[in-house]
């Protein structure tokens, strides 16, 4: 049983119905827009008990509403997201078991605006370790690596029925040259691999699916945020022909979403993907500066850009 299922059970008994209490009847406003510090955590806390019920034993609810409340508090773009995105995203990072925390890399809660209704919502993003974390849950992964080859680097990769990759990165005192390749291995319990390997081409092509890519202040066009998005490239291909458990396929839908509230109350801390049909991942508008530590965006354009010429899952952003 998973943690998610196990919360669901939990939650199932207290109840004693098919959907969850919700808690205590708060009124919250619109957005934390003007809300101070201390009242973006009282408006947090009082989800402390679903979030307690959701949360693994390695996380306590006090540290994700702590967290979350100084992103929103510091982050003037998520304090004009909606309150309820807010909660749901914090409510969503919870029941998974990530730590909000921007510099472990595991979730992050980005402002991205609506195209229908104009406001901003705040959407759940996997980073590059969340993605790992994931892998590793599923039972089915002995170790996954992902790196950079660059210009000066020894590069050689084979295909055919004897895959090879041979990379000996540069040595030298002076600068090892820009990123022209990247790839990824993971190797499975019991034998077996699947690795990617991907031209500079390939990448840009994936970048195209991000639709802050052409923003200067996107994390492809950021020293660190670029390494770390060829990372997440390759390892997301590699991960197509790679054993996969059901919880994973389904967690993973949740990259780059808005998370509907009802989605987690009505099914007692459990998503209800078939919610997240009807709420495509929302879209970067072009010119959003985007910090370079977190991967949030911290400052939004009036004018969105859409991408609706194709439909690939947002698992590049």
């Amino acid at each position: 049983m998973t943690t998610q299922e196990k919360a669901l059970d939990t939650l199932k008994k207290k109840a004693g119905k098919d959907k969850v209490a919700a808690p205590a009847k708060v009124t919250y406003p619109a957005t934390l827009e003007g809300v101070a510090a201390n009242g973006i955590k009282e408006i947090l806390m009082s989800y402390k008990d679903v979030i307690k019920d959701v949360i693994p034993k390695h996380l306590t609810p006090e540290r994700v509403i702590m967290i979350a409340s100084s992103m929103a508090a510091r982050n003037l773009q998520l304090k004009k997201c909606t309150t309820g995105s807010i909660i749901s995203a914090v409510v969503t990072a919870s029941s998974l078991g990530m730590d909000p925390t921007p510099q472990l890399g595991m979730v992050a809660f980005v402002p991205r605006k609506n195209k229908h209704t104009k406001q901003l919502e705040c959407n759940f993003q996997f980073q590059y370790q969340g993605i790992v974390n994931l892998m590793f849950r599923t039972g089915l992964i002995e170790s996954i690596s992902a790196e950079v080859v660059r210009e000066k680097d020894f590069f050689k990769s084979t295909k055919g029925l004897n895959p090879d990759i041979q990379h000996t990165p540069y040595d030298g005192d002076d600068y090892p040259g820009s990123i022209k390749k990247v790839y990824a291995i993971i190797r499975f319990k019991g034998g077996g691999y699947s690795m990617s390997v991907m031209n500079k081409w390939e990448v840009m092509e994936h970048k195209k699916f991000s639709d802050a890519g052409s923003s200067q202040y996107s994390p492809w066009n950021t020293t660190m945020g670029e390494l770390w998005m060829w990372k997440k490239t390759a390892l997301l291909q590699a991960s197509k022909v790679s054993p996969k458990s059901v919880d994973y396929q389904q967690t993973i839908e949740l990259d780059n979403r808005v998370i509907p509230e009802q989605a987690i109350s009505r099914e007692l801390g459990k998503i209800d993907y078939t919610l997240l049909e009807t709420n495509a991942p929302m879209q970067i508008d072009e010119g959003s500066k985007v910090d370079t530590e977190t991967g949030e965006v911290i400052e939004t354009a009036d004018a969105p850009k859409m991408n609706t010429d194709t439909k690939e899952p947002a698992l590049f952003n």
